[in-house]
């Protein structure tokens, strides 16, 4: 399942991109996300922050209906957000010519070595 995580710096860069754009943007809408990273799912960010934390790592478990019963469980606890594939795409930020200094994994350490 996608995770959505987006560094903060990855935000605030976007941010100021778009504030100090010089084209005309009076209408869009930009989605800033990193779903397209290969690491941005539950599963390996769990895994690499307690093997970061020197914890064992969790077991991939596999249930064949697994999708459909999260569904299910999302909906009733009132989630919007049902479908348990969904990515979104920063691709039209890339394309008004952002490109972004923000490394995934780098801000996923500094996150753990502030809190421990």
């Amino acid at each position: 399942r996608e995770m959505h995580l987006v560094p903060v710096e990855r935000v605030v860069e976007s941010i100021y991109y778009l504030a100090s754009y010089k084209g005309n943007m009076e209408v869009e809408k930009f989605i800033i996300s990193e779903d397209d990273h290969a690491f941005n799912n539950y599963f390996q960010i769990v895994n690499y922050i307690a093997v970061s934390l020197g914890k064992r790592k969790y077991p991939k478990v596999f249930f064949p209906f697994a999708t459909i019963i999260l569904a299910l469980i999302l909906r009733l606890t009132g989630r919007t957000q049902v479908i348990s594939k969904q990515t979104y795409s920063g691709q039209k930020l890339y394309d008004y010519g952002f490109r972004s200094k923000v490394n995934f994994i780098k801000s996923l350490d500094n996150f753990i070595l502030s809190k421990y």
